[in-house]
Order: structure tokens, then sequence, then C-alpha cells
């Protein structure tokens, strides 16, 4: 995938996102002006936090601790990967995927981008809010395509070559509200949700790309 897609996509894992559970409230991710949940409902959103899945989830997790907890700091940021972060994801990218790694392959850059950028949006809302990802996931299951359409919409343009990135208004309270997160969107938490809806979208379709689609040659 060309570069421009890797900045635009905003232990064990789970000991990985726990160890900068704190960092997350330090940088403000997903605009909580230092709200933070009360430590119990905190703590229940914690332990419901998932490794990603699929061939982005595979390479994440495969990357070397330092590269995958300055991934998340990125993305809890909202600043670009690194340089490092994207010479790692190369030397990693057949074990995970069966394919040679290039910068232009579309979907496999979108599944590593999701898997990075949705677990960081899910530490966000489970260590401030005190969001579960198991609610999140819920909500996403349970939405109408109606209700998920401008998301794959984003998600497709985003893997779509040589397209530029629209603004698009996605509306996260369709599908917060299939998980019981309505208040959720009328406060500082709306811009962790729909970072954690795009990225979902991302993934899935990113992930579908890969197991119907050939590689390409490295370049």
């Amino acid at each position: 995938m060309h570069s421009k897609r890797w900045g635009q996509a905003c232990g064990s894992s789970l000991s990985l996102l726990l160890g900068i559970a704190l960092v997350a409230t330090t940088f403000g991710g997903g605009g909580a002006s230092g709200q933070t949940a009360d430590p119990a409902t905190r703590d229940a959103a914690m332990r419901q936090l998932k490794p990603p899945q699929g061939t982005g989830g595979c390479v994440f997790l495969a990357l070397p601790s330092d590269i995958r907890r300055d991934a998340l700091l990125a993305a809890l940021s909202r600043q670009p990967t690194s340089s490092e972060f994207q010479v790692a994801v190369s030397k990693v990218a057949s074990r995970c995927s069966g394919r040679a790694y290039s910068k232009d392959d579309l979907p496999f850059v979108g599944a590593v981008t999701g898997a990075v950028r949705r677990s960081a949006a899910a530490l966000v809302l489970a260590q401030q809010f005190g969001v579960g990802q198991g609610r999140l996931d819920q909500a996403w299951s349970t939405a109408s395509f109606e209700d998920k359409a401008t998301f794959y919409a984003a998600a497709e343009e985003y893997l779509t070559p040589g397209s530029t990135i629209s603004q698009r208004n996605l509306d996260v309270a369709p599908l917060a509200a299939k998980g019981g997160l309505t208040a959720a969107t009328d406060g500082p938490s709306e811009p962790a949700l729909r970072a954690y809806f795009l990225y979902t979208a991302l993934s899935e379709r990113s992930e579908a790309l890969l197991t119907s689609s050939p590689s390409i040659p490295a370049s």
C-alpha cells in the first residue's frame, strides 16, 4: 500500500495493552479531556480487551514489543506509524499472510492498520470510559447493514488504489444504541467509538480481500 495509507490509518497482546493503559489517559486518546471511568467499571472493561485477529492481528502480535507499543502510542496520539513500524511489518508479512510484502498491497496494509487502530480505540474506550469490547462488538454484529454502510464505504475507499479519503459523517448513534451505549455518543467518547467502528469495518473488508485476492508482486 502507498505510504500515505499507513499515515491515514492512523509479552502477550493483552499484557501489552494493559501495560500502556495509563498512557491512553496521558495522551487523551479519543478526545477524552482527562475523563476516566470509575475503577470498578474500568477494570471490568479492561478485562474484555481482546487480541486482534486475522492476518492483521497475526502481524501485529509478531512484531517486537517495542514496535507494537510505539504503534499503539502513535494511534492513541493520532499520529502516523513510524518507518520502523513499516520495516518491522515487512519482515513478518509473509509469515502471517503467505504473501510477499508490498507497500502497494492495500488489503494487507488495511488489515494491519485496522488491527492496530482498532486495538487502540478499544483501549481508550475501556480505560477512560469503562466501555468493554464485548459491548462494542455486540453493537457492531447486531447493527443493520444500513447502520454500518458509511463505515464500510469509508473502508472501501481506503482500499481503492488511487482514491482520496473523503470526509464523511460517520454517525455512531445507531451502532451505539445496539450496545446500550447511547449516552456515550453525547460526550467525549464519541471520537473513540467512531474510530473503533471505522477500523472494525476496515479490518473486515481487508481480511475478506486477503482471502479472495492473489498477492501482488513486491515493489
